[in-house]
């Protein structure tokens, strides 16, 4: 399609001149001025709708020890950063690569902060897993923040686990879940501490398929995430009621519509997709988050003093309380009935 018409029509309407109450203005500059006041107005709608609230605390966490799971992207590196500079020791447990000692590098640099360390864990290995706690607890150092932030998301054909479970069940679930199991003894011992489990708003369309909750017979992608990240929810909720008499304060969070590498898996099983979002990414952008933007409920659940015994358990989107975004939040019995099956799937790493 030839342009050059259009271009030059729209060169000599920006040369003309228009008379406003007998004062010559250039055309141009009326229409530079209309596109600033739109620009500014569509920021302004942005960051009022779009980029969430901000975590306003000023706490400091100096003597405090914090455990990030997947801190080398996204919003687990900024909320790695943001922790560090308060002071914290900071652990990033990520797999063994060199995306991750470049991360390390980074938060050390950016939040000037030389106590930032690595240990190698992966998420789908729950032989991993195992090693990474027990090398914890012999390391003898406490832990006040537990935030299981790492996650993958909508795999579009049905993929397992080294040990042959579901694998967005295992790694956004079962692997947190042992984890958090394991390292329980550390936390209450190390007297007021907080686990921040990172969700979604899929949950809210989540069920768990105890019939079948690795969908080994009928796999529907959408569906096994939604699924996994209600019981990051419900696990948070199970865990505040037998802590309930600890130091210890439990919550999910959803981080928000944030631009991560968390569709990686999608992008590379659905070859077609990746045209089709580099076509609308300049429209996502301006209605998703930034990774700094997407950390700030999780960093408000890990130093805000809001946070108590009265409003733990609950799930957190925007620095604020969700309820009733599921029916299954709260239920008990579901609860409870997770819990036991998630106890079975991981009994052998328990011991």
């Amino acid at each position: 399609m030839d342009l050059t018409p259009y271009l030059d029509n729209a060169k000599t309407f920006l040369a003309q001149d228009i008379i406003i109450d007998g004062r010559v203005i250039p055309v141009k500059y009326l229409v530079a001025t209309a596109g600033a006041i739109m620009g500014l107005t569509a920021g302004k709608v942005q960051q009022t709708f779009f980029n969430g609230a901000r975590n306003n605390s000023k706490t400091l966490l100096k003597g405090k020890t914090v455990v990030i799971t997947g801190a080398n992207d996204g919003i687990g590196k900024e909320t790695a950063i943001d922790l560090a500079k308060r002071q914290a020791t900071v652990i990033i447990a990520c797999r063994e690569s060199k995306k991750t000692a470049d991360a390390l590098a980074e938060i050390r640099r950016a939040s000037n902060n030389s106590n930032v360390f690595h240990e190698a864990i992966d998420l789908a290995d729950l032989d991993s897993v195992k090693a990474f706690a027990t090398r914890y607890i012999d390391s003898g150092r406490p832990i006040h923040i537990l935030i299981n932030n790492a996650g993958i998301m909508a795999l579009p054909t049905r993929r397992e686990s080294k040990q042959g479970y579901e694998l967005q069940f295992a790694t956004n679930h079962l692997s947190h879940f042992l984890l958090t199991e394991l390292l329980l003894p550390v936390i209450k011992k190390s007297g007021s501490a907080r686990i921040i489990n990172v969700s979604s708003r899929a949950m809210y369309r989540g069920r768990v398929n105890f019939a079948d909750i690795e969908f080994k017979r009928d796999y529907k992608n959408w569906e096994v995430y939604s699924q996994s990240k209600l019981c990051n929810v419900l696990y948070s909720g199970y865990l505040q009621r037998k802590l309930n008499d600890t130091d210890v304060l439990v919550n999910a969070c959803h981080p928000g519509v944030v631009r991560t590498s968390l569709t990686r898996y999608l992008l590379d099983e659905s070859w077609y997709l990746k045209p089709l979002a580099a076509s609308v990414y300049p429209a996502l952008y301006f209605f998703t988050k930034s990774a700094t933007q997407g950390a700030q409920t999780q960093l408000y659940l890990a130093t805000s003093d809001a946070i108590n015994r009265a409003n733990s358990g609950e799930y957190w989107a925007d620095c604020k309380v969700q309820k009733g975004k599921n029916k299954l939040q709260h239920d008990e019995d579901v609860e409870d009935r997770l819990y036991e099956i998630s106890k079975q799937f991981v009994s052998k790493w328990l011991n």
